[in-house]
């Protein structure tokens, strides 16, 4: 299990009240239950039913205080109990978090051996012309490095080789009605340069979006090999 400790600065505001930060909290580990983070405490959660839980293939944005912040999260168990499992913890460590700073913790892997990854994020600023933004993030486990192409463009790919667990930055793409569809086709590649998966990102005008790549190359169903978006507006 994958347990860090990140070390940034702390800061408050000036009236010497702890600001908060925010964290977005990415799921994507296909064979999890939804999944409950916690901030703030070490004790255990008594009712799941009315916890805020975080499905595969989506996130949730948080805004914990500012400074050393604890965090853990486990899966939802599906019934109002103390956590005694200790199967069902996915993450247990501490959060030292920038006030007023934007930060995603994607969680990856599977549930025997869940990984993290946890970067404060630089979102581009708004755009003043017709754009939307978007990075790639390579959460399949165990793949090759993938890389990313617009169907049809010959020109190169938007991504040549990401490997697992890592990012690329934030690139502007033009979001005018010349854009047949108003989307872009994105197909996921391996190294050999096959083609795994397809995404038609439809894009909001002038946000920015964190397309995450989970799931199994060799599985179908629930575990395929899928593209989803999380959004940093």
């Amino acid at each position: 299990m994958a347990v860090y400790l990140i070390v940034l600065s702390c800061n408050k505001s000036s009236s010497g009240l702890i600001s908060p930060a925010s964290v977005n909290i990415v799921n994507a580990i296909a064979t999890s239950k939804p999944l409950i983070p916690i901030f703030g405490t070490n004790g255990s959660i008594r009712y799941f039913a009315s916890a805020q839980t975080v499905g595969y293939g989506s996130s949730f944005l948080y805004s914990p205080l500012s400074g050393p912040n604890s965090l853990y999260i486990v899966q939802n168990s599906g019934v109002d109990t103390l956590l005694t499992d200790p199967k069902l913890l996915m993450f247990n460590g501490t959060l030292n978090l920038t006030a007023s700073a934007i930060y995603s913790f994607f969680l990856a892997g599977d549930t025997t051996k869940p990984d993290t990854v946890f970067t404060q994020d630089n979102v581009p600023p708004y755009y003043s012309d017709s754009s939307a933004g978007a990075r790639f993030i390579n959460l399949s486990p165990n793949s090759q490095p993938l890389s990313v192409n617009i169907e049809g463009n010959s020109n190169g790919s938007e991504v040549s080789s990401l490997p697992y667990k890592s990012i690329s930055s934030f690139k502007k793409y033009a979001a005018t009605s010349s854009i047949v569809g108003k989307h872009y086709l994105f197909v996921i590649r391996d190294q050999a340069g096959d083609s795994l998966t397809s995404y038609p990102w439809s894009y909001t005008l002038f946000k920015n979006n964190t397309l995450v790549i989970a799931g199994y190359e060799d599985s179908t169903g629930s575990k395929a090999l899928k593209v989803f978006p999380v959004n940093n507006f």
